[in-house]
């Protein structure tokens, strides 16, 4: 009797832990390729700044769900702009329309870029793309979406880490923006959406700090930002189990190719994220993979 009264708690836990990371997965809804919880450290309050156009936007919380049009589309909702940048060094985020042809801009080496910005934490790259980029950090989702990684205004922005990520953590996520026309930032990322370049390119790198990790593609997907549960981060997930059920059930069981990888509870795993070409306004494309640490 004590052996099974000991293993339906350990159940009930498992449950409870997995209640409590679908509801942070849920409330913690991203953005995309350019998104912004906005949120006091403090885990129990709402977040906020959302959505703006198709190629740039931020998702709102479950609590905040963008009005219709008269023709029955989503309208998006304004977002601030942030209090850490000058407003004469950055753009209006609600002036971009997802249309912006802009060229990509001359880039410097990971040492070049982390002397002249503190924010530089790695770099990612992804071969025959255009995904070659730093990427940095900042106190919040907003700072990088019109700034580039020297911190001067662009509508590009920079490839940018979740605030509330680091480079040590479980779950990274990375976001950048889909400039389509352009075919810079994560644009190309939406090429894992043919199966021959899935095929092909089933890895990529990234260098946090000093070390240059292979990644492991194990799973892509489109998602609408009102279903997306990829957000979550270490300190939101509860326990080893709500992690592997978190990163085999809910996300890789979305991808659009079969799933050859599990997902354990040491191992590591990278989401980036970039809005999809078909639809910018609410639509996000999202890549997982698992760091390979040797």
């Amino acid at each position: 009797m004590r052996a099974l009264a000991k293993k339906t708690a350990a159940i009930l836990g498992i449950i409870v832990a997995l209640i409590a990371l679908s509801g942070c997965a849920k409330e913690v809804v991203d953005i995309g390729g350019v998104t912004d919880l906005d949120r006091p450290e403090s885990m129990g309050s709402t977040a906020p700044a959302l959505s703006p156009d198709s190629e740039q936007s931020q998702t709102p919380g479950d609590d905040a769900t963008p009005s219709p049009t008269a023709e029955g589309e989503a309208e998006a909702t304004p977002i601030r702009q942030s209090s850490n940048v000058a407003p004469d060094n950055t753009i209006n985020p609600n002036e971009l329309d997802g249309t912006d042809e802009v060229e990509d801009e001359k880039k410097l080496s990971l040492s070049e870029y982390a002397e002249k910005n503190s924010d530089v934490v790695g770099w990612v790259k992804i071969a025959d793309t255009n995904v070659d980029y730093v990427v940095v950090k900042s106190h919040d989702n907003i700072d990088y979406l019109t700034q580039n990684a020297l911190k001067e205004a662009s509508k590009a922005g920079a490839i940018f880490m979740d605030y509330r990520c680091s480079a040590s953590d479980r779950h990274i996520i990375i976001y950048g923006h889909n400039m389509s026309k352009s075919k810079i930032m994560f644009a190309q990322l939406t090429n894992y959406a043919n199966r021959d370049f899935y095929d092909s390119h089933r890895t990529f790198e990234l260098t946090l700090g000093s070390k240059t990790y292979t990644c492991k593609v194990f799973a892509v997907y489109s998602v609408d930002v009102q279903e997306a549960q990829y957000t979550a981060v270490d300190r939101e997930i509860p326990s080893d189990e709500a992690y592997v059920h978190y990163m085999n059930n809910q996300l890789a069981s979305l991808s659009i190719f079969p799933v050859d990888t599990t997902i354990g509870p040491g191992d590591r795993v990278v989401t980036l994220s970039t809005c999809s070409h078909t639809n910018y306004a609410n639509g996000r494309f999202v890549v997982h993979a698992v760091i390979q640490e040797s």
